[in-house]
């Protein structure tokens, strides 16, 4: 009941929104080409849609994004755990990672433009500069919250170095790299339509830029309107994999019991010394 009512809210909130929006700018005669009344926006969209244009360009925006997302992401998890688990690769490697990431893409994307051309491969390495930090951020702090006190009881109990890496850092890691997983696949969505910007043949950026050129304000918002709902929908992938990853987590059964209609599922952790050692003996 509670989940009807704040869906109705919810519509109620957006639909007086809309409203809102399409009086303000009929009462103030505020011209399209600044902004137009959401009911334009909405041919503008019908038109897109119905025409397959938006569907072939959101098509290369999608795989410029998926694809630059999961390289960013194996290059944040590797370079984050070259650089947890290895001081000398942390103090001689991550000072230029630090000084690589402070610079601006948007300066840089001319430059991988010129270095892979205007097809997909620049906008997949563009998305995956954008993308690969937040991981690479989480990944090493997630590996360095290991509790030390297991850490050095796994040790006490001859375990070696991988052996506590796979059995302890890396499932205290998850939560933290989950949360990284998130952030990259917005990033890498941004990446891919910067990338588009400074130059391509397909996709929604580069749609968007055409738009530009010819005033057609009420095309770009729609476009716009799209490029939100793949960011939700996106977004929403991710946040039903961790779902699925950390049914282990507190916060995930916090969540979990919160909806009725699902039980929170059991799974066993590695709390407890007892658990810990019957792990390693068995590993």
């Amino acid at each position: 009941m509670s989940r009807t009512r704040n869906l109705l809210l919810t519509a109620v909130f957006f639909a007086t929104s809309v409203l809102a929006w399409e009086a303000t700018v009929r009462l103030l005669e505020i011209p399209p080409f600044v902004l137009p009344p959401p009911s334009k926006v909405v041919v503008a969209l019908w038109r897109g849609i119905s025409s397959g244009l938006y569907l072939r360009h959101l098509y290369y925006t999608l795989l410029e994004t998926l694809l630059g997302f999961l390289l960013g992401s194996l290059l944040g998890f590797s370079l984050g755990t070259a650089v947890a688990m290895n001081r000398y690769v942390e103090y001689f490697l991550y000072p230029y990672i630090v000084m690589f990431q402070s610079l601006p893409k948007v300066a840089l994307a001319p430059l991988i433009v010129i270095w892979f051309g205007l097809g997909l491969t620049s906008k997949v390495v563009n998305a995956a500069l954008v993308a690969f930090f937040p991981l690479l951020v989480n990944t090493m702090v997630g590996l360095r919250s290991a509790d030390e006190d297991r850490v050095s009881l796994m040790r006490s109990l001859a375990a070696s170095e991988r052996q506590i890496f796979w059995m302890l850092r890396l499932p205290n890691a998850l939560p933290f790299v989950m949360a990284g997983l998130d952030v990259a696949m917005i990033f890498a969505l941004i990446g891919a339509i910067v990338g588009e910007f400074v130059g391509a043949t397909s996709g929604l950026g580069m749609l968007i830029q055409s738009m530009n050129f010819t005033m057609d304000v009420s095309g770009q918002f729609s476009v716009l309107l799209v490029l939100s709902l793949v960011g939700l929908a996106l977004n929403r992938g991710i946040l039903l994999i961790r779902r699925r990853v950390l049914f282990w987590d507190p916060s995930e059964k916090e969540r979990a019991a919160r909806r009725p209609s699902e039980e929170p599922e059991t799974a066993p952790t590695l709390a407890g010394d007892a658990r810990v050692k019957k792990e390693v003996s068995a590993w």
